[in-house]
């Protein structure tokens, strides 16, 4: 990451842009890697970790029940069987949306 920070920053110079050339000239080198460790991140959601499925598969089961806790339900991306293709918010409510649903079911 620090390599590769560096060489955007070459690369930055070499192409003349101003922002980045006035606020980190090419001597600039101090706690390059204290600066990544702050503020680096990723734009990825850790998903499927808590998979679901049955009890000897998975954490949770269709309805996102804990397996073997009464009365514990999870649902976050976490426990989305499968990745999804796209931006997790909108595939997270749909499951909030549906396991409400379940809830306010009194037969579930």
């Amino acid at each position: 990451m620090v390599v590769g920070t560096r060489g955007s920053t070459q690369l930055s110079h070499n192409l003349h842009l101003p922002i980045v050339v006035s606020r980190y000239p090419l001597g600039y080198r101090p706690r390059l890697a204290k600066s990544i460790a702050l503020y680096a991140t990723t734009i990825y959601h850790c998903a499927g970790t808590c998979g679901m499925g049955t009890a000897s598969t998975g954490v949770v089961d269709a309805r996102f029940r804990v397996h073997g806790i009464e009365g514990l339900w999870v649902c976050v991306a976490s426990a989305m069987p499968t990745l999804v293709s796209c931006n997790t918010q909108a595939t997270v409510m749909m499951m909030v949306y549906r396991l409400a649903q379940w809830l306010g079911d009194t037969e579930n």
